[in-house]
């Protein structure tokens, strides 16, 4: 029989051999045998580096003993060769196999393996699942940064501002983040901090991020800065960091308009209203990106209707003094 064994081997015929062996009688192999013969074959395969041999032999193995001895690793190094050989429909029903059989001996890898899967195919929530997983083994600090970077990712594309926040504070305070991800991280922390409503945050990390980052992104920290300090009434203030960055980061059409439209704001936080009005007309007759030209029109006409009321107001008040001081006279002449 082992001669017969090493002729069906050869010819990469396993599983003939099987079925013909379980043809046999008088012949006392049992089951557990034939899963290991099938298996062990298979697993050769992969020893050799041979994917295409593995993925056939583990394929038969799976569906020759479903339930067999060897059902997780055959998964297993069924899902490596898929892997590898960019067959990620049958790498992540494998991986899932694995994961779901509570195997440790393979748990790291496969978690890993899943939430990148996940991820590439744009399956966020999943890939979020996974990532947390592998958070929970990881043996290094590589691997842990790795970890937060696709949770922070994950939780990016998911809309889940909060938890972007969380992890990517947590990566800044890793001094051996890499450069790239330090700054993805530094981004990620100031518009999680802005959209979040934490000005005190979020002023900390655009000052970073203008201080440590180059184009685009400097753009657009000096707008927000400008914006906090326009809040406040700083006018003079937002204007000089919106003047700075139009004068030095001009190529960022969606930065510059944004700030010319502060800037008239600010023009009218000071009643600086010939500089708002020729700022404003500016945009309207220029911008040709995104809504600018018609915010501007929209402001321009709540300021005229502002300054009207206050007019109004002004007037009305006057005449209220007026009327007092007619009244006081004419009872001062009665006397």
């Amino acid at each position: 029989m082992g001669l017969a064994k090493i002729q069906f081997a050869d010819l990469d015929q396993l599983t003939s051999y099987v079925d013909w062996i379980q043809t046999l009688t008088g012949m006392d192999i049992g089951q557990g045998q034939l899963d290991s013969t099938l298996y062990n074959g298979a697993y050769d395969r992969y020893s050799f580096g041979d994917c295409s041999g593995t993925l056939k032999g583990m394929k038969e193995y799976l569906e020759k003993f479903p339930d067999g001895i060897f059902r997780v690793p055959a998964n297993y190094y069924l899902a490596e060769c898929a892997f590898n050989e960019e067959q990620d429909d049958v790498a992540k029903m494998a991986y899932e196999f694995v994961a779901a059989s509570g195997e440790l001996s393979f748990r790291k890898q496969t978690v890993e393996r899943l939430a990148s899967l996940y991820y590439v195919e744009q399956n966020f929530e999943k890939a979020f699942y996974y990532y947390e997983q592998v958070l929970g083994l990881v043996g290094n600090a590589d691997e842990g940064r790795r970890a937060r970077l696709g949770l922070m990712r994950c939780a990016k594309s998911l809309g889940n501002t909060a938890v972007v926040m969380q992890y990517a504070e947590s990566l800044l305070q890793d001094e051996a983040l890499p450069s790239d991800w330090q700054t993805e991280a530094l981004l990620n922390a100031a518009r999680s901090s802005y959209y979040l409503k934490d000005s005190v945050n979020a002023k900390l990390y655009y000052t970073q991020v203008k201080a440590e980052i180059k184009g685009e992104a400097q753009a657009e920290a000096l707008y927000y800065l400008a914006e906090f300090d326009h809040v406040i009434e700083k006018y003079e203030a937002s204007n000089e960091q919106l003047f700075w960055m139009i004068e030095n980061l001009p190529t960022y059409p969606k930065w510059r308009w944004s700030s010319l439209l502060l800037m008239a704001r600010n023009y009218a936080g000071v009643r600086d209203d010939f500089q708002a009005n020729y700022t404003l007309d500016f945009i309207i007759e220029n911008a040709d990106f995104g809504e600018y030209a018609n915010q501007a029109s929209v402001f321009k006409t709540e300021l005229a209707l502002q300054r009207e009321r206050e007019e109004s107001n002004a007037v009305g008040v006057d005449s209220l003094i007026m009327d007092d001081f007619q009244e006081e006279l004419m009872e001062d002449l009665d006397e």
